[in-house]
């Protein structure tokens, strides 16, 4: 794999195979080294097919999804070249992230909350919204009917 990448990347087992527009598949044509950097290690199919064949590290369950709602966002938004990919990684994180309703073990939440304690930032996300918040005792209680 000759690119160095931000990511630390997982291989898939079986590639996702993703049939885009020809529009997605020029856009991804032109940017394949820059997708590369950023973990995704992409095959042109042809046809307007390509493959996921690796993705950033947590996302590979999710790959085809989260691969086009970021191919989606870099389109649209399209900002500054530079901050393009800054805004992949920042949507990449997002979208590998662990979410409402996912089941984690304890050691994956020692391990969440660990890393979150080394960040320099650790009260927000990439993209500004809190990780978490302080509920007062007496709110606390309001959500459980011990007080009215």
């Amino acid at each position: 794999f000759p690119y160095t990448t931000l990511f630390r990347s997982e291989h898939m087992l079986v590639p996702s195979i993703l049939k885009v527009s020809a529009s997605d598949y020029a856009f991804i044509e032109g940017t394949l080294n820059r997708f590369m950097e950023n973990g995704f290690e992409i095959e042109l199919l042809g046809d307007r097919e390509i493959a996921l064949r690796s993705v950033p590290m947590g996302s590979a369950d999710k790959a085809s999804d989260m691969f086009m709602e970021i191919l989606s966002d870099l389109k649209r938004d399209n900002p500054a070249k530079t901050d393009v990919w800054y805004s992949l990684i920042q949507t990449t994180a997002c979208k590998a992230a662990i979410r409402a309703g996912d089941i984690i073990t304890k050691e994956q939440a020692e391990s969440l909350i660990e890393k979150l304690t080394r960040l320099d930032d650790p009260y927000h996300c990439a993209h500004g919204r809190p990780t978490f918040f302080c509920i007062s005792r007496r709110d606390f209680e309001k959500n459980f009917k011990r007080i009215v």
